[in-house]
């Protein structure tokens, strides 16, 4: 809750491409924690790899949304962040499917190993993230020395940004953003703990062993992960984002409710 506005702080002092490989680096370190302390059954140890996962984890989503921001634009952005949010959900679906076949077989030690393995992969991504993007700042760089007039304005913009952040721009923050930062809290205080508790909730209200209910668990991801890219192409070309912000927040009192009024069942 506090740490994404300290690492979006860091991000502007150190840069995005070092705040993106710094996270990312800190997340791994977490869940190598986390999966040692699985293996040893050892709950401190896996609350403290749990700590240091938290201290990555979302920030590093702040510096991602950092780097698509400067490499999409306009029309094309909506897009891009759903198909983000596309691969982030399938890797929800993945986790629910394989972690409690993985633990019933091998240990919760494997189970949380599958997770480190993915975390490797996602560090190295983010070191190829970063050589693309101070690629691509260097051919900009290089088209750009033939115009005055542009580098000119990059270099005002440079002088703005090692301005770093000040307290005082949280006061020029229009009311909208407030408006959408309170949904976005509020959304998730609903849907984040419910999720979590989603299997347990399957299990002994419903009757499902872990592996059914780790499928059924991952059906609201797999629905985001299919339709997230589709979403964000037709609100680049329709808009109304304001009114599917209010339809989505219709539809989660509906489901919620539904769920609170379904008795128990076999």
């Amino acid at each position: 809750m506090i740490l994404p506005l300290l690492g979006g702080i860091l991000l502007d002092s150190i840069g995005v491409r070092m705040g993106l490989m710094f996270f990312c680096a800190v997340l791994t370190l977490g869940q190598f924690i986390f999966m040692l302390g699985g293996y040893q059954q050892s709950y401190q140890e896996m609350i403290a790899g749990r700590v240091v996962f938290g201290l990555g984890g979302e920030s590093m989503q702040v510096a991602q949304s950092c780097i698509i921001s400067t490499w999409f634009k306009g029309k094309e952005m909506a897009f891009a962040l759903g198909l983000n949010l596309s691969v982030a959900r399938l890797g929800s679906v993945i986790n629910g499917i394989i972690v409690p076949q993985v633990y019933d077989s091998t240990g919760l030690g494997t189970a949380l190993g599958v997770g480190f393995i993915i975390c490797i992969f996602s560090l190295i991504n983010s070191f190829g993230m970063a050589a693309l993007d101070r690629r691509a700042d260097k051919k900009n760089k290089e088209s750009d020395e033939n115009n005055r007039q542009q580098n000119q304005e990059q270099q005002e913009s440079q002088e703005e940004e090692e301005e770093g952040f000040k307290m005082e721009y949280l006061y020029s923050f229009s009311a909208s953003f407030w408006l959408l930062t309170g949904s976005c809290v509020l959304t998730y205080m609903s849907v984040f703990p419910y999720i979590q508790n989603c299997s347990d909730l399957l299990q002994r209200k419903y009757g499902f062993d872990k592996i059914k209910a780790g499928y059924l668990f991952g059906i609201p991801y797999i629905i985001s992960a299919i339709a997230s890219p589709f979403l964000g192409a037709t609100i680049d070309k329709f808009g109304k984002r304001a009114f599917l912000i209010c339809l989505s927040s219709l539809i989660l009192i509906f489901a919620f409710g539904s769920s609170m009024m379904m008795p128990s069942c076999h």
